[in-house]
């Protein structure tokens, strides 16, 4: 999503992000091998993010590989509490977003501090999980147009992410100022590591 200023406040905002990103995947992902991520410029995309939006691959410690499509926002976003999903990247051309390509592991999605120094929550969605939900009517949402910052269109779940509902579909959860919580065998841990 294109926030206000363009692309170039997108990606020094997401590069600023992506180091405390990875610190917190280490520790979901037991200290994993490495984090790779692809370019996104449109010219040169990878074929995982072109053709299935992933664009970043980690390397777990016995050489499997887990595949995530990230999406960082900024804080004033946060008290909004919203998940959206690209629809159409263009809808007058109709070119396809996210939601028809989607096909990750998981579908990470964070809110940073207002300082961009850590993220106030950053959730591990399992995405299947997520689009069968909706398949079967499950999740609240509309579609919009972003016609002020973006062409691109937008689904957006208006759900909050405490619901039991969500419960389903998350597999991991970031709080900066949370506490350990274990719900269900998911393991909750706080912004320090524990």
């Amino acid at each position: 999503m294109i926030e206000p200023g363009g692309f170039d406040k997108k990606d020094k905002f997401r590069k600023e992000m992506l180091p405390i990103a990875d610190k917190i995947y280490k520790k979901w992902f037991c200290g994993c091998k490495s984090i790779k991520r692809f370019d996104n410029k449109k010219d040169k995309r990878h074929i995982l993010d072109r053709n299935f939006h992933i664009d970043t691959v980690l390397t777990l410690k016995n050489d499997m590989i887990v595949t995530l499509q990230e999406k960082f926002r900024e804080n004033e976003w946060y008290k909004k509490y919203q998940y959206t999903l690209e629809y159409y990247n263009n809808p007058r051309t109709k070119e396809e977003g996210e939601y028809f390509k989607l096909c990750t592991d998981f579908y990470v999605y964070g809110w940073a501090t207002i300082d961009k120094k850590d993220f106030e929550e950053l959730i591990l969605f399992k995405t299947l999980d997520m689009k069968l939900l909706y398949l079967n009517g499950k999740l609240k949402v509309y579609l919009q147009d972003n016609k002020k910052w973006s062409k691109a269109s937008f689904f957006i779940f208006f759900d909050r992410f405490d619901k039991p509902l969500w419960e389903n579909i998350i597999y991991k959860r970031y709080k900066r100022e949370g506490k350990v919580e274990k719900k269900k065998g998911i393991f909750l841990f706080d912004g320090k590591g524990n």
